[in-house]
C-alpha cells in the first residue's frame, strides 16, 4: 500500500467521527505534501473526499518516509515538527481538533507525552514562523515572554521570529502561567488566554498590553 492509500484509508476509517467533528470545526481542508506528490483531503458533514482544491485550511509539508512513521503511529507530530522533517502551515486549532480524533485510532500528536516547553516550542517556533499572517504581524515587533506551568518556565522572544527555549527569562515583558493542560486547550481551540485569566486560571504578571498582544498572535493560529 502506497502514502496515498494509507492516508485514505485512515481518513475513510474515521469518517463517522469526522463528520461528527466538522459540526464544530467547519469543514476541513487539508493538503498533504511529500517528495513531489499532492494528497488533497476535505471532510464535511457529508463525508470524507479526495479531490483537488483550491483553498486549503492546513497544509502538511513532509517526506514520505515521515509521512508514514506519523500514519503507523511509529512518531509523533511534535517530534516531527521539532525535527523539522515536518512543517505544517495554517490553522492549529482545526488541526488539533482534528489530531484528538486521530490519536484514539494510534496517530500520535505528542503532546501528553511532552514536556510543556516542547510542546509550546512546537508551537511558536515552527508552526508560528511558517504561518504568513502571524509573521506578519511580529515583523516589527520585539518583546520577551516568561510562559510556564507549576512544573516549568519557557522563555519566548519574538524578534521578527518566534524563538522558544526552555527556562526563565532575565526580562520579561509579561509572565503568563497556566497549567499544561489548559494551554493544550488553549491551542486545541477550548480556551483562550481571555477567557481562562477571566475563569481564574491563567496568572499574568506585567505589562498586561503586551500580554494582549501575545494572545492576538495566538488567536490568528487557532
Amino acid at each position: 500500500m502506497d502514502t496515498k492509500e494509507k492516508i485514505e484509508k485512515v481518513f475513510k476509517g474515521i469518517e463517522g467521527e469526522l463528520k461528527d467533528l466538522t459540526r464544530e470545526t467547519g469543514e476541513l481542508r487539508i493538503l498533504f505534501k511529500f517528495d513531489g506528490e499532492q494528497i488533497f483531503v476535505k471532510v464535511n458533514e457529508g463525508g470524507v473526499h479526495f479531490n483537488s482544491l483550491k483553498e486549503v485550511s492546513n497544509e502538511i509539508i513532509s517526506s514520505r518516509k515521515a509521512i508514514e512513521e506519523l500514519l503507523n503511529g511509529e512518531r509523533a507530530l511534535i517530534d516531527l515538527l521539532r525535527s523539522k522533517e515536518l512543517k505544517v502551515k495554517g490553522k492549529l486549532g482545526n488541526l488539533m481538533a482534528l489530531l484528538k480524533v486521530l490519536n484514539k485510532h494510534g496517530i500520535r500528536s505528542g503532546m501528553e507525552s511532552s514536556s510543556l516547553c516542547q510542546v509550546l516550542g512546537a508551537v511558536f517556533n515552527n508552526i508560528c514562523n511558517e504561518n504568513e499572517e502571524v509573521m506578519k504581524s511580529v515583523s516589527k515587533y520585539k518583546a520577551v515572554f516568561e510562559l510556564g506551568s507549576n512544573e516549568e518556565s519557557c522563555c519566548l522572544t519574538i524578534d521578527s521570529k518566534f524563538n522558544l527555549e526552555s527556562g526563565k527569562c532575565l526580562k520579561p515583558v509579561a509572565k503568563i502561567y497556566t497549567s499544561k493542560e489548559t494551554w493544550e486547550k488553549i491551542f486545541n481551540g477550548e480556551e483562550n488566554i481571555g477567557m481562562v485569566a477571566m475563569k481564574g486560571k491563567v496568572k499574568i504578571e506585567g505589562n498586561l498590553l503586551q500580554a494582549f498582544k501575545l494572545k492576538t498572535i495566538i488567536d490568528k493560529i487557532i
